[in-house]
């Protein structure tokens, strides 16, 4: 290892979460919000794993897709500004 190699983290994946009428979402769009769970702190990877597992599977029950894909890459699009916000949360609240 030269140092130049991108350190592997793994994010365990959550199980596909389906709706009531059983709609499950598509691999790519559960595979895009993994990715974007990916960059955020780790403290707060299950409780926005969770939320944004439970949007997907409502999105596959009502919107199909297309959809999925849209949502998932807006995920990913913001991702980055999403950890900026919780990390700046965390030291408000310990202030308090």
């Amino acid at each position: 290892m030269n140092g130049l190699e991108p350190a592997t983290v793994t994010v365990p994946s959550s199980p596909a979460v389906a709706g009531p009428r059983g709609a499950r979402p598509g691999w790519m769009s559960r595979h895009l919000v993994q990715r974007a769970v990916w960059c955020l702190p780790s403290a707060h990877r299950a409780r926005y794993r969770e939320e944004f597992d439970a949007e997907l599977a409502e999105i596959a029950e009502t919107r199909g897709r297309v959809r999925q894909w849209g949502y998932a890459v807006r995920l990913v699009g913001r991702a980055v500004a999403l950890r900026h916000a919780v990390q700046a949360a965390v030291p408000q609240r310990e202030q308090s």
